[in-house]
């Protein structure tokens, strides 16, 4: 990231930072275990549960967090994104409510849980950091090498260190930061103004991994993400916000992307020739014409056919759900057409879905109804919503205040909630805890610039003042998303 300026310092940072450089290490070493901890997270082989690995790297987060939250309190809640941390904060009650009134376990619930709680850590942390003074490349540097190491560590890790077939941990190669990185690369390589050959790194190895996992939902991830992007360099456009050299750049840019994607996939053919075939056997999604809908498909209606059956039980159930954590399973209905794609009912039965298991569901949605009923459904969706507004606000009112490299990361989070979106209807980007995580830590980022224009006003009207009063005027400020400043509720 070449973000110019962005790493002055300014005169309302916080005392821990103009005070002594130890504070400043402190945070910073605190922040970037926050960021880094849960990249290395893994699923424990044969689905079991937390292993000491598992304690020691959420010690790691909870704990950087907890040193975090502790130095910059004051400032985790700040408007306007403060108001929707409460917001998540009482759903997380209600969350934990519901699922006492439902006897499920306390184990049971923190271990299902820990994803959605991780989001409002996440907002806290990123808040409380803008608060005390930290630039957007401070910030974003630990996110970004977050989703490289957690791409690379559940790619290595599944591949190489646990082995097997490929096609049996189509999933688990997969990171949950994903949706994250695939975002990120489309805002820095659509919006940005200059060449971010991090970013190009970034898309290549997305690709790498989703075509040799064979999953087809991750190729509108990346269509919808470069999609939102294009429509924010429209916007760009429209209100003439790039210079013409900016405009040429992009075309090169636009082309080295396009000849990435084509190097991945062409490399892949040549490498793992039984990638090739594993795509053909997956786009036969109705198996050679044998069912009557695509498997997909067919598994996600066997899963809610089993959730509307629970929650129809009791109508409180419409309203608060069953609780986070509760099992279930796949309709028995759909068994024999489902045993076309397993070989077997023997081995759809194998398999664990026909039995009660407990899993936070293939779809964002139906998991979210199934556990909270219409109170969940409305939380995801304010969940969804809220980051775009934001976004939609700082474009809207602010955009001429922004410096062209700030674009991309004021796009940023908007991009990411499309891309996560895209994934909500057959998979839930919320299933793991580092999905939670690059949730949060994404959705917080507008406030940076909600903090800086902020401060800029503040010390517009002190210029103001002094004037008025025939003092020297106090020295102007930098471009908003360089200077934030604390506005707490």
């Amino acid at each position: 990231m070449t973000t110019k300026g962005s790493r002055r310092e300014h005169s309302n940072t916080t005392p821990i930072r103009r005070s002594t450089s130890f504070g400043h290490t402190l945070l910073t070493v605190l922040y970037w275990s926050y960021c880094i901890s849960l990249a290395l997270d893994f699923r424990a082989p044969g689905g079991g549960g937390i292993t000491a690995g598992h304690a020691v790297i959420l010690a790691g987060t909870v704990g950087s967090a907890a040193g975090i939250l502790a130095l910059g309190w004051r400032h985790a809640l700040q408007k306007p994104t403060g108001y929707f941390t409460i917001l998540w904060a009482l759903y997380l009650v209600s969350t934990a409510v519901v699922a006492g009134m439902n006897g499920i376990e306390p184990g049971t619930y923190i271990k299902t849980a820990l994803p959605v709680y991780f989001i409002f850590t996440g907002m806290l942390v990123v808040s409380a950091m803008i608060g005390m003074g930290y630039s957007m490349v401070e910030l974003l540097r630990p996110v970004v090498v977050s989703l490289f190491v957690s791409a690379v560590w559940r790619y290595a890790y599944y591949r190489f260190i646990i082995g097997g077939d490929l096609a049996a941990m189509r999933n688990e190669i997969i990171s949950p930061g994903m949706p994250a990185l695939i975002a990120y690369a489309a805002a820095m390589i659509v919006l940005h103004p200059r060449l971010q050959w991090h970013a190009l790194a970034g898309l290549g190895l997305a690709l790498w991994i989703i075509t040799v996992s064979v999953t087809r939902t991750y190729l509108l991830t990346i269509a919808i993400s470069f999609a939102g992007a294009g429509a924010f360099a429209l916007v760009a456009i429209l209100n003439r916000y790039w210079s013409e050299e900016v405009l040429r750049r992009k075309l090169t840019q636009a082309a080295l992307a396009v000849g990435c994607g084509v190097a991945v996939v062409a490399a892949i053919a040549v490498l793992l020739p039984v990638v090739v075939d594993r795509w053909a056997e997956r786009l036969d999604s109705k198996r050679a014409g044998n069912m009557t809908k695509d498997l997909t498909i067919l598994t996600r209606e066997a899963e809610l056919k089993t959730i509307v059956n629970m929650v129809s039980e009791d109508p409180a159930y419409h309203l608060f759900g069953r609780g986070i954590g509760v099992a279930y399973n796949w309709h028995h209905d759909y068994f024999p057409e489902l045993a076309l794609a397993f070989g077997s009912v023997d081995e759809v039965w194998r398999t664990g879905v026909a039995k009660d298991y407990i899993f936070p569901g293939h779809s964002t949605w139906t998991y979210a109804y199934l556990t909270g009923g219409a109170i969940g459904v409305a939380s995801h969706l304010a969940l969804f919503a809220c980051p775009i507004l934001f976004v939609a606000m700082l474009c809207t009112r602010k955009l001429r205040s922004i410096t062209p490299e700030s674009f991309a990361v004021v796009a940023m989070p908007a991009i990411f909630i499309l891309s996560a979106f895209s994934q909500t209807l057959t998979e839930n980007p919320l299933r793991e805890r580092p999905g939670g995580l690059y949730f949060g830590l994404m959705i917080a980022l507008p406030q940076l610039f909600f903090t800086a224009s902020h401060a800029q006003s503040v010390r517009a009207q002190a210029r103001a003042n002094a004037q008025q009063r025939k003092l020297q005027p106090v020295k102007s400020s930098a471009p908003i998303g360089e200077m934030p400043a604390p506005q707490r509720l």
